[in-house]
């Protein structure tokens, strides 16, 4: 699953959401999580990663369940929201955990190069999601800083749930950004003269070319669509 191209995980993450606020249908549902299930189980990776993954998320789910039913939420209905949620935080993490860098900013350039209207050079598309993404590794890498800043000084925010950490970063925004910012710029001298290495070598390469899998989970999500169009809706 490490080989299939970025592209087709993105486009089966959207056909996944498409499907989340299309009518409910039992069939597709149940195909739907089991496709998904399916990636994790060839990704490769640990499920334990995974529902760590799930486990920060535990507040916001507690949070959902009381106001479901403080407004009588139906208990079915309730459990296929759950269900459309934990299995789309588990798709996003799929692509996570089996994409490097270089392939999250070449499969979104491709995606917006095919709707460029404008003209607009793929070089320079290319450079503003890189901007993008390094942007936000930054601002992650000095928020866990901060939080290792502020253990020395008796507050431990680093097995937080997800809740208490935004709290933290309201409080903390300014720090964390002008640090974030003083990254970019020396970034931007780095490349300028050479001492920033921009070809991040990967186990797995990005390969322009489909593979047998990339058009077998093509294939699955355009099935997905076309079912719902004739037997659906």
């Amino acid at each position: 699953m490490h080989l299939v191209s970025p592209v087709i995980k993105f486009i089966s993450l959207f056909v996944y959401l498409i499907i989340c606020f299309l009518p409910y249908n039992n069939y597709l549902f149940i195909f739907l999580l089991s496709y998904v299930f399916l990636l994790l189980l060839f990704s490769n990776i640990n499920f334990k990663r995974y529902f760590r993954l799930l486990w920060k998320f535990r507040f916001i789910f507690i949070i959902l369940f009381f106001y479901m039913y403080s407004i009588d939420f139906d208990i079915y209905s309730g459990l296929i929201i759950y269900f459309k949620i934990i299995f789309f935080l588990l798709h996003l993490s799929f692509i996570k955990f089996t994409c490097t860098k270089s392939d999250y900013v070449r499969g979104v350039t491709w995606i917006l190069d095919r709707f460029n209207v404008f003209g607009i050079k793929r070089k320079k598309i290319y450079d503003f999601i890189d901007n993008i993404y390094t942007f936000i590794m930054y601002f992650i890498d000095n928020f866990n800083d901060t939080i290792k800043y502020k253990e020395l000084n008796g507050k431990s925010y680093i097995y937080s749930d997800i809740f208490i950490k935004f709290l933290f970063i309201v409080n903390n925004i300014k720090i964390i950004f002008n640090r974030t910012k003083n990254n970019m710029k020396r970034r931007s001298v780095d490349r300028k003269y050479r001492l920033f290495n921009v070809n991040v070598v990967s186990k797995y390469k990005y390969v322009n070319k489909l593979h047998l899998v990339d058009y077998l989970i093509l294939i699955i999500n355009v099935g997905m669509v076309i079912f719902y169009i004739m037997k659906v809706h």
